[in-house]
């Protein structure tokens, strides 16, 4: 739902004629916050974070996380709402002081 709702937002803020209902009927499937999380299965190319990703508002990282994906890096990443205004979301990697 997070994707969808955001591509509606963009498309209504540039004038597209988005239907409210399907926005709502879109709204209806959220369950909570996206996570970057480590799955149970073998995967073989694990998703990296890199310094100039940008993360929706929903996901949330844990420390841990960040460090493993940023191989240890201290990571400044970019979040984005669905309005499409960015702030950042300073993070450090477990290990590293503040």
């Amino acid at each position: 739902w997070i994707s969808l709702n955001w591509m509606f937002e963009n498309a209504r803020r540039h004038g597209l004629p988005i239907d409210a209902a399907a926005i709502a009927a879109n709204l209806a499937d959220r369950t909570g916050p996206g996570a970057v999380t480590v799955r149970d299965r073998k995967i073989e190319h694990e998703r990296r974070l890199f310094p100039q990703d940008v993360l929706h508002v929903s996901v949330t990282c844990t420390a841990d996380e960040l460090s493993r994906r940023g191989h240890g890096a201290v990571l400044r990443l970019s979040r984005i709402d669905d309005a499409g205004q960015f702030s950042l979301f300073a993070a450090r990697a477990a290990g590293q002081s503040a």
